[in-house]
Order: C-alpha cells, then structure tokens, then sequence
C-alpha cells in the first residue's frame, strides 16, 4: 500500500510516491471501513426519521385541508388512505433494516449474532450493553413492541391504515370563537387479532388503538437506541479519525503543504483519500437528529402566547 501526492518543489510540482509499511497500512484501510460503517448507519437512520417526518406532515396537511369540508370523496379519501400507507410502510421496512442491523440475536448460532456496535468496536461490553438497553425497551415500551407487530403485519398480511376518522365541532361560548378539528387513523384490536397479533400485547390497548400515537413511540424508542450507538462507537470513531489525520499531517511535516491531497493506493488501484471531507455528512446528520425527541409529549404552537404578545 502506498500514498500519491503533490507537492511543489523549486516552483514546479514533484509528484511523490510512497510506501506505507504494512502493518499502517492495515490499521489505515481498517479505519477507512469504520468510519464508511458509520457514514452508512447515519444515513439509514436519517431515512427512518424523514419518511417518518413525511407521514407527519401527510397527516397534518389532511387535517388541515378537511377542515370545513363536509363533502364526501371517496376518491380522495383512497388517494390519501394509499398516501399514509407508503409512508407508513416505508418506516417501518427502514426500521427493520435498522434493527436487524442494530441487534439480531441467533438463537442457535451465537457466533451468527448481529450487532453494529459490538463490529464497530469489537467489544462484547458493549453488545452486552446493547442487549440489556433493547431488552429494556421491549419489556417496558408497549407502543415499541406493538410497532414491531405492525411492521411484521404489513411486511406479511395487509397494510396499516384502514380507516380514518375526521370531524370538527364549533364550541363557541361566551362570544369566544372555537372550532375543534380532528383527523386521526384508528387501528381496531379485532382486525390485529385477525392478522395474528400477539394477543397478551394487545390485553394492553383500548379497542381502538390511535396510529399516529403508536408509531411515534415506536420511532422515539429507535431514535434511543440510536443515541446509546452514538454513545459507544465514538471513542473508536474518533481513534479512526485520528489515524488519517495523523498521516496527513506527518507527510506535510516531512514533505511540504501537499496541493491536491493524499490518495491511498494498493496495486495501483485507488482505494480512497486521506482527506475526510466526506465523513463531513456524518456530523451534519448527527447535528440534524442531535437527540431523541419523543413527538407524543411535544407540542406546537404556531400563534404567539399571551405572554409573547405582551413584549
């Protein structure tokens, strides 16, 4: 393995070869593949969260346009009934991806076993800690485990969103006007219970279970699982970011300012740049999703307060 480069020398540029010992070069190429590890997960988590975000925003977009349209349109309701749908199924089939990636246990095999954290890192400490967190969303989140038998629903018998229920009322009192909208997607417990759902699971919901509610606890428990990811790899991470660093900035103190960065080669063949530009969208996604929010104790306002308007 060997790095190219260009420096300028005597007012002319000098093109420089080379060799890396191997050892280095192992430790380079293995850090190369951390860090693209990490690129890949950010981006398939980014993906779970914005076709999450689509269906919310589908859903928003319908309540506000149903407002004071009494009119009946069957074509529309389909229209919008296969809209939610694709979004619906689309998060949940990202999030199986995920999951499976971020801890799969094999009953019969443990040498099968997947666990992102534990090949980042290479520690079993830290599958072990994967473990006890996922086991501990799954006992105590109800909305998780029910979110995980709608994702396997859709995957293998019918399609999330059936019906949809919209309304509003005019509650104006004391001269005081108020109007009260609605637009939600109930699931019946009968129509889980006809798919196969776990029955025990279900003991614990109403007869009509609220969609929206459900997948939002059920992305907020991804969303921490994501966050304990983050927690563990980052001290390797940063050790794989260091390495390239390291060689780039030895090679300018040996040889000069370099003009056109640093390629690694093996074989004459171009593997990848010691630049880390690229790992750039890396802190951006983890910038853009900083931490977990949890959506059903989160409200918003678009009016200004009281107090707001008094300033």
């Amino acid at each position: 393995m060997e790095i190219k480069f260009c420096i300028y020398e005597n007012g002319k540029p000098s093109f420089k070869n080379i060799d890396l010992d191997d050892e280095y070069g192992k430790k380079l190429k293995y850090s190369q593949e951390i860090l693209s590890k990490i690129l890949k997960w950010e981006e398939l988590y980014d993906q779970i969260l914005e076709s999450n975000l689509a269906f919310k925003t589908e859903l928003y977009s319908t309540a506000l346009s149903r407002i004071g349209n009494a009119r009946v349109d069957y074509i529309a309701s389909h229209e919008t009934r296969s809209k939610l749908n694709r979004l619906v199924f689309n998060t949940l089939n990202l999030s199986k991806l995920y999951l499976d990636k971020h801890y799969y246990e094999h009953k019969k095999d443990k040498e099968k076993t997947k666990c992102f954290a534990r090949e980042v890192t290479c520690s079993n400490e830290v599958e072990n800690e994967i473990k006890i967190n996922r086991e501990s969303i799954f006992k105590n989140s109800d909305g998780y485990r029910l979110g995980c038998e709608l994702r396997r629903i859709a995957q293998h018998s019918t399609l999330p969103v059936k019906n949809m229920n919209s309304g509003f009322t005019n509650n104006t009192q004391d001269k005081r006007p108020e109007i009260n909208s609605h637009f939600n997607l109930p699931i019946y417990k009968q129509q889980l219970l006809d798919c196969g759902a776990n029955k025990t699971l279900l003991k614990k919901f109403n007869e009509s279970i609220d969609l929206h509610e459900v997948m939002d606890e059920y992305i907020f428990r991804i969303s921490e699982m994501h966050e304990l990811n983050r927690k563990l790899t980052k001290e390797t991470v940063e050790d794989a970011k260091s390495v390239f660093n390291k060689l780039y900035k030895d090679t300018e103190l040996k040889y000069g300012k370099v003009e056109f960065g640093i390629d690694v080669y093996h074989n004459e063949e171009r593997l990848f740049s010691l630049e880390l530009d690229w790992f750039n969208v890396v802190d951006y996604l983890q910038g853009k999703h900083a931490y977990p929010i949890n959506h059903r104790i989160t409200h918003h306002n678009t009016y200004f307060t009281e107090q707001q308007k008094t300033r």
